[in-house]
C-alpha cells in the first residue's frame, strides 16, 4: 500500500524469477473501493533489450574471391546471451548493405566468400540476443578483393641443409616448406634436371642372359681354336718355337677380348629403373612439398633442388645428396719397370669412390696361359696406387687386376692387358761368321756384319783368336 495519491509505486524486494500477482485499490474517507487484480503473474526480472553492436571489427587475409573478418563482443548484451552475429557487405558506389551469412555467426571470425575480384568492400557486423538485433557496428575501411603480393619462398629443414648421406639401397626423403601468395608452382630438379614421377616399364626378367650365352659361346670358339693350333704344333715337330709363340699370341688376344669383355656390376644399371619410375612427389598438403625416392642407387647421388615460382617471383632450394656403395674400378692400369721376375704394377685411384673414402686395394695375379688356373691374391692391405710383384716366372704371361675398397665393401676389379715377365732387353746376337782380309806377316783385318741388339745399343765387342800350333 502506497498511501500517497499515485497511481504508479515501486514494489521493491522481490525474489529474483518469483512470480507475482498484483492487484490495485482506491481509498478515501468513506473507505475503500473494489480490488483490480492482475489476471496473470508477473515474474521478477531483469527487462531484456537488444545488444550493443560489436566493436573492433578488422579484415585479414584478403584474396581475389575471399576475406576473414574479426570482432569482439559488444560491451552489454542487452541482458540476454549473444545467440550469434549477423555479417554485412557494401560494394563501393553502392548504398545497399548485403547479408554475407545465411546462419548466425556463433564465433567472433568469418570467412566472407564469394566477392567480385577487383572491387572495394565495407564490412560490418550486428549481434543478435532473445531481445533482438543491434545497431551495427562501425564500417571497415574499404578493402580491395585481390591476391596480396607475396613472392614465393622456400627452405628446407634444418638438417637437410647440410645435405643428407643415405646408404645404396634406403629410401631419398627431402621435404620443402613453401609460401606465396598466389600459391607458387612447384618443380623438382636433379642435377640441374627436372624430375616428374613416371610408370614403371616393363623388362625382361633376365637381361644379361643374352650376354651370357654369348660369352660361353665366344669361350667355345676360343678352346677350338686352341685345339687347331695343339694339332698343327704336333704336325710340324721342326718348328717348336715358332707355334708356340703364334699359340701364345692367339691366347693373349683371346685373354685381352675376355678380361675386357668381364661383366661389371654395372651392367644391370641401365635396365634398372630410372629415377623418375622410382620417384613420389606429394603437394597435397598447401604450404609443404615432398619426394621419395625408392631404391637409391650411387648414380642418384648428386644435388637436389625444388623452385618455386608465382607472378611475383622466383625462390629454391638446393640439397646434396651422397649415395653410399661401394667403389667403382680403378683407371689407367699399366707396368713400369718389367722384368724377367718382377712388375711394377701402377694405376690410379677410382673416378668413384662411392661416397666414402679409399680404405685399401687388392692386387691379384693370374697365369694367363693356362685358363684353368684362377686368380691368386698379391696383396690385399695395400694404401697406395703402385705395387712390385715379385717371384714371377721368366717368359710367363701374367695378367692382373685391381679392386678398391672402401668401409662399404669392395667394388668392380680393373683388368690389366697381358704382360710377359721378361727383361726389356737381351744380350745382342752373334754377329755373322767374320771374314779375313789383308793378309801379311804379322796382321789381318778381321770383318763382320753388325747383329741385332735386342733393344739395347751395342758397346762393342769382343774379338778372340786361338792359335792352332
Amino acid at each position: 500500500m502506497s498511501g500517497e495519491c499515485k497511481v504508479s509505486w515501486v514494489v521493491k524486494d522481490l525474489i529474483h524469477n518469483g512470480e507475482y500477482y498484483f492487484r490495485v485499490q482506491a481509498v478515501n474517507k468513506i473507505g475503500g473501493g473494489e480490488f483490480i487484480e492482475l489476471r496473470n503473474p508477473v515474474i521478477a526480472e531483469d527487462q531484456k533489450h537488444a545488444p550493443d553492436p560489436p566493436v573492433d571489427v578488422e579484415t585479414h587475409n584478403p584474396t581475389s574471391s575471399t576475406v576473414t573478418l574479426t570482432w569482439k563482443p559488444p560491451m552489454y548484451d542487452g541482458g540476454s546471451k549473444i545467440m550469434g552475429y549477423i555479417l554485412e557487405k557494401q560494394q563501393k558506389g553502392e548504398d545497399k548493405w548485403e547479408r554475407c551469412n545465411d546462419f548466425l555467426v556463433p564465433v567472433l571470425s568469418y570467412t566472407v566468400r564469394g566477392l567480385i575480384e577487383g572491387k572495394n568492400f565495407t564490412f560490418r557486423v550486428r549481434a543478435e540476443n532473445a531481445a533482438g538485433i543491434s545497431e551495427p557496428s562501425r564500417n571497415t575501411p574499404f578493402i580491395k578483393a585481390a591476391d596480396t603480393i607475396d613472392p614465393p619462398k622456400v627452405f628446407l629443414s634444418g638438417s637437410l641443409q647440410s645435405g643428407l648421406a643415405v646408404k645404396r639401397g634406403y629410401e631419398i626423403c627431402l621435404d620443402a616448406n613453401i609460401s606465396g601468395s598466389p600459391y607458387p608452382q612447384i618443380t623438382w630438379y636433379w642435377n640441374n634436371q627436372s624430375i616428374q614421377p613416371e610408370p614403371l616399364r616393363k623388362r625382361p626378367e633376365k637381361p644379361l642372359k643374352k650376354k651370357v650365352e654369348k660369352k660361353e659361346e665366344e669361350k667355345k670358339e676360343e678352346k677350338e681354336k686352341e685345339e687347331g693350333t695343339a694339332e698343327k704344333k704336333e704336325e710340324k715337330e721342326g718348328e717348336v718355337k715358332e707355334p708356340e709363340e703364334k699359340e701364345g699370341e692367339v691366347k693373349k688376344e683371346g685373354e685381352v677380348k675376355k678380361e675386357e669383355e668381364v661383366p661389371q656390376p654395372e651392367v644391370e644399371e641401365p635396365d634398372y629403373p630410372t629415377i623418375n619410375e622410382r620417384l613420389a612427389i606429394d603437394n597435397s598438403h598447401k604450404g609443404v612439398s615432398s619426394i621419395v625416392i625408392r631404391d637409391s642407387i650411387r648414380p642418384d647421388h648428386g644435388v637436389y633442388m625444388v623452385k618455386v615460382e608465382n607472378d611475383h617471383g622466383i625462390a629454391s632450394a638446393t640439397c646434396e645428396v651422397n649415395i653410399l656403395d661401394t667403389p667403382g674400378p680403378p683407371v689407367n692400369f699399366r707396368f713400369e719397370e718389367v722384368r724377367k721376375n718382377s712388375v711394377i704394377c701402377k694405376w690410379d685411384p677410382p673416378l668413384d669412390d662411392g661416397g666414402s673414402e679409399i680404405l685399401n686395394y687388392t692386387l691379384e695375379q693370374k697365369d694367363n696361359s693356362k685358363l684353368e688356373i684362377g686368380w691368386s691374391t698379391v696383396t690385399a692391405i695395400l694404401k697406395g696406387c703402385r705395387y712390385l710383384v715379385p717371384k714371377l716366372i721368366e717368359k710367363k704371361e701374367y695378367i692382373f687386376r685391381v679392386v678398391a675398397e672402401n668401409k662399404y665393401g669392395a667394388g668392380p676389379p680393373c683388368v690389366s692387358k697381358p704382360v710377359i715377365a721378361k727383361n726389356p732387353f737381351e744380350p745382342p746376337e752373334a754377329p755373322d761368321k767374320p771374314q779375313v782380309d789383308d793378309i801379311t806377316a804379322n796382321s789381318m783385318l778381321v770383318t763382320w756384319n753388325e747383329p741385332n741388339d735386342n733393344g739395347s745399343p751395342i758397346l762393342g765387342y769382343w774379338v778372340e783368336r786361338r792359335e792352332i800350333n
